[in-house]
């Protein structure tokens, strides 16, 4: 049985300012590896993303668990990946 479980979030305030460019690159970033974690993770298993404050740095997580894979798709779906953004692939 597979169970999709929604991503779940946390945060802790923080005084961090972003521009629009930082902002927007941050969002791609983290829709882009909260998209493949919930794609390629396990189904049964949330998805977790993380913000914690460090002194004066901020960390982002995305914890998610992996599914078990031979090494033959695992090469094929890295490459199926990466030729979406690079002709040499």
């Amino acid at each position: 049985m597979v169970i999709n479980m929604p991503p779940t979030y946390s945060q802790n305030k923080s005084s961090v300012s972003l521009n629009y460019r930082e902002s927007k690159s941050l969002f791609i970033s983290l829709f882009t590896a909260l998209e493949n974690a919930c794609k390629y993770g396990d189904k049964s298993k949330p998805v977790k993303l993380l913000h914690s404050l460090h002194g004066e740095y901020e960390k982002l997580e995305i914890v998610n668990s992996t599914i078990n894979m031979d090494k033959e798709y695992a090469d094929e779906l890295i490459s199926r990946e990466k030729s979406k953004w690079n002709d040499d692939f």
